[in-house]
């Protein structure tokens, strides 16, 4: 009996991406509006504000269109006025003359030009199918990506969400801003709680918020420490405080700790009951009334957790953005930044934590929310004695760290450990927006609660 020949084509899947669809030419090729564009510049030269403040040389479809659009921004840099003479020279100059047609091109560029009045219309059609054709090429090199091996599709996914999102990032106006739109938006919510003591997103320690003025948006913001020292206690309660004090919401991204011990932390926290004795259940009638109450009121809170054990940025930022799209988001609490994982290799701890922190960075101005690392110290306090307070160059791994953060906060304590009832300090060490400075704290590691300690 002949066996059955399968239909299946023996060509490689990767082959098997779809071709460009009909009509994908016309989306390459804008050569009528393009001309449109640049024929509008080369008769009304004041148009070049509007043109290049909303185009880049990238938006051209066409080489030509490319080089006499960069061939104009030269004329304009140089301090001349944009007309077909200055362009011929600016041309010949460098030597591209003959590229872009030679001087015919220049002098019937506006040749069947519909109207110069409607230039942004013109401009808003090139911007639109530059977008389009970066999106058919996001798209054929997803396609293509998908078959590749050695990378999840988990992984290929983050990778696509953050370029479809830099994508639309790059439609909104590339217009600067000028300084008194700025000043005047600044002041108008300035006035909106005028004496206001409490920040919109507050650490919940008042010295804390006098000297760094709350967390601030679009800000990184580094808890550094030695183990040991509540750096995880610390980021939980100003979770707590921001989610169930000020109704805020907030994603916190545990790397070490599962979700059931952040909730017990939560809980001994929001009840006052040693976390022993919650974990083990061993609680009076009065403390079981008290827990169903904290958990009564911790049910709502707008606090989102994730222990994945291994999370990689662009994992990390896929999960931050679709939550700020969905419900909206006003922080992330990272724990900690030496257990994120880069989404490329590199050949070192210390280049892994820069592209980490300047990720960070990047994600903590694109969402406009503060993002809050905690981070490892190396053991140079250790060595230097036990009564030596870190310093910015304790930071473990990577200097960039502190370059890329706002401010640097280091919790400290002089030979305690974080199971004791002690005197904290955190340390303001760096603040790009005020003054540095300690704020004391009274620290109950029974209940992970920390109190302000008035100074004297």
């Amino acid at each position: 009996m002949k066996a059955k020949t399968s239909r299946r084509s023996s060509a490689p899947l990767a082959d098997k991406v779809p071709p460009l669809p009909q009509g994908a030419a016309q989306l390459r090729d804008s050569e009528e509006v393009e001309r449109a564009v640049l024929a509008t510049v080369l008769l009304v030269p004041a148009a070049w504000e509007l043109v290049s403040d909303q185009l880049t040389v990238d938006d051209f479809g066409l080489e030509i269109h490319r080089r006499l659009f960069e061939a104009m921004a030269a004329v304009v840099k140089a301090g001349h006025v944009i007309d077909p003479l200055t362009l011929q020279t600016q041309l010949e100059e460098a030597g591209t003359l003959d590229a872009v047609g030679g001087k015919a091109t220049l002098y019937t560029l506006d040749t069947e030009l519909p109207d110069t009045g409607r230039v942004e219309i013109y401009v808003e059609i090139v911007r639109d199918r530059a977008l389009r054709r970066r999106l058919s090429e996001t798209g054929w090199q997803l396609a293509r990506r998908a078959f590749e091996p050695g990378t999840s599709g988990r992984e290929i996914l983050a990778e696509a969400e953050g370029t479809i999102l830099k994508l639309g990032e790059g439609m909104a106006s590339r217009r600067l801003r000028r300084a008194g739109e700025v000043v005047a938006g600044t002041a108008e919510t300035l006035e909106e709680a005028p004496g206001s003591l409490v920040p919109e997103l507050s650490w919940g320690l008042d010295g804390a918020d006098r000297l760094l003025g709350g967390l601030g948006r679009g800000r990184l913001l580094v808890l550094a420490g030695r183990p040991g020292k509540g750096k995880t206690s610390l980021a939980l309660a100003v979770a707590h405080h921001l989610t169930a004090s000020q109704g805020r919401t907030v994603a916190y991204f545990s790397l070490e700790m599962t979700c059931r011990e952040l909730a017990l932390r939560l809980l001994a926290t929001e009840t006052g009951i040693p976390s022993d004795r919650l974990e083990k259940g061993i609680l009076s009638r009065p403390q079981w009334a008290a827990l169903h109450a904290a958990v009564a009121r911790l049910r709502n809170i707008p606090l989102y957790l994730d222990d994945s054990g291994t999370l990689t940025l662009w994992q990390l930022a896929s999960t931050v953005r679709r939550l700020k799209a969905q419900r909206g988001l006003d922080a992330v609490l990272i724990d900690y930044l030496q257990l994120l994982h880069p989404s490329e290799s590199y050949p070192n701890e210390t280049a892994a934590l820069a592209a980490l922190s300047r990720g960070l960075k990047q994600l903590a101005k694109e969402l406009d929310i503060p993002v809050l690392v905690v981070s490892q110290l190396s053991r140079e306090p250790e060595r230097r004695g036990p009564a030596a307070r870190p310093q910015l160059s304790d930071l473990r791994g990577s200097g960039s760290i502190e370059q890329d953060a706002n401010a640097v906060l280091f919790l400290w304590s002089p030979g305690l450990g974080a199971a004791q009832a002690a005197n904290l300090e955190l340390i303001v060490a760096k603040n790009r927006n005020g003054a540095t400075g300690e704020v004391l704290l009274d620290f109950r590691g029974d209940t992970l609660r920390f109190a302000e300690v008035p100074s004297p």
